[in-house]
């Protein structure tokens, strides 16, 4: 039994490594039978396809409260626009400080103890009225006022009245610096106004430097650098007039 299976198996193997045993398969093709009818049924048309196509899904409806949200932003942003546009055209009157300019005429450099002037003007370039106007100078350390050399000054105010749209007030100030040669003194100016149907006060500065170009006075004061505990040293000073 065991030979009889062997010889199979030999036979087998021979076949399957011939040359000549082998043969490829025929290639044999059988044309594909055209269909007796191209036209497709309508047996899928169910009712219950019918009943799907009837209910197809809706979109969710916008909440009504998102609508007056949009509309809302809608109109602030037109009034916006056309607020901004009636500004831009110059038909409003708000009121901006970059329009209200102080300027200042007159020397940079004084002598000291002499009376120094100076025009002061403060114009309104805006499209309304600064109302309830008033101009005032703080002025430096050592200032005296100009009728009386012996009283000191430091700060006065002059009230402007209306100033009136595209127009300016003029005011002159008047002050005695005292320093000493080469200091410079800062005299501060100050506006302050209301607007028309408001309370609140607006104000603008301005900081005007004078340099002091000569003393009447010269004082020198010389003295030792150095002195020892319970000696006696001299110091002198020295006050002299300048000529002029």
């Amino acid at each position: 039994m065991d030979e009889e299976r062997k010889d199979r198996i030999d036979k087998l193997n021979d076949t399957l490594n011939s040359r000549t045993r082998y043969q490829n398969p025929l290639d044999k093709r059988t044309p594909v039978k055209e269909s007796e009818s191209s036209v497709v049924g309508d047996s899928w048309q169910t009712p219950g396809l019918d009943e799907m196509l009837r209910h197809e899904r809706v979109p969710n409806a916008v909440h009504p409260l998102m609508k007056k949200i949009f509309v809302s932003a809608l109109l602030f942003f037109v009034a916006a626009i056309l607020v901004a546009g009636y500004v831009f055209m110059g038909g409003s009157t708000f009121i901006s400080s970059k329009n209200v300019d102080i300027n200042v005429l007159g020397p940079t450099i004084a002598s000291a103890g002499e009376v120094l002037e100076l025009g002061v003007s403060v114009s309104n370039t805006n499209n309304a009225d600064l109302e309830f106007a008033n101009l005032s100078v703080q002025y430096p350390k050592g200032s005296r006022n100009p009728e009386n050399n012996a009283q000191p000054v430091t700060y006065t105010r002059e009230d402007l009245g209306v100033v009136e749209a595209g127009a300016e007030a003029v005011k002159n100030v008047r002050v005695v610096l005292l320093g000493v040669t080469g200091e410079v003194k800062e005299i501060k100016f100050s506006v302050e106004y209301k607007v028309k149907g408001s309370n609140a006060t607006f104000s603008k500065d301005k900081i005007f430097e004078v340099t002091i170009g000569s003393a009447p006075i010269s004082l020198t004061i010389e003295s030792p650098s150095s002195v020892i505990s319970g000696n006696t040293f001299t110091t002198l000073v020295s006050v002299t007039l300048i000529s002029r």
